[in-house]
C-alpha cells in the first residue's frame, strides 16, 4: 500500500478506511465502525495464523497510535495475554485472523452436508 499520512485516531482511521476501502483491506477484520461504536469485537475469538503457528485467541482491546493497531489478546489456551502491533501500511500483515464463529460455521455446514449424503 502506497504510505499516506497517518491517521490522528482511530475514529479518522475508520473514516479513512470507509474513503479509501482497497487501501485498507486487510484491516477490516477488526476495524469496522459499527464493531468500535458498541465495542462488540470485545470478547470476540479469532485463530491467529502466522509462518510459526497458529493460536485460539480472545481480543481484549483494540488501541491505534501513530500507524499502528494495537490488538490486546488472550491466548485462550494458556491463558496468556499479549499484544499484537499490526502497520497500517503494511498490506500484507505477518499474522492472519480469522473470526473462530466463522470457522465453526464451516465445520457445522460440512458436517450437515455429510450428514444429508
Amino acid at each position: 500500500m502506497k504510505k499516506r499520512n497517518c491517521p490522528q485516531s482511530l475514529e479518522e482511521l475508520i473514516s479513512d478506511m470507509e474513503n479509501h476501502p482497497d487501501q485498507y483491506q486487510h484491516l477490516k477484520i477488526f476495524l469496522r465502525r459499527e464493531l468500535n461504536v458498541d465495542g462488540s469485537y470485545l470478547g470476540k475469538e479469532y485463530l491467529a495464523v502466522s509462518p510459526l503457528g497458529f493460536c485460539l485467541c480472545r481480543i481484549n482491546n483494540v488501541e491505534y497510535k501513530d500507524g499502528e493497531i494495537f490488538i490486546s489478546l488472550t491466548d485462550t489456551a494458556a491463558d496468556e495475554e499479549f499484544i499484537h502491533t499490526v502497520d497500517i501500511h503494511d498490506g500484507q500483515p505477518y499474522t492472519i485472523f480469522i473470526q473462530w464463529k466463522d470457522i465453526l460455521n464451516l465445520m457445522s455446514e460440512k458436517s450437515s452436508r455429510n450428514d444429508n449424503n
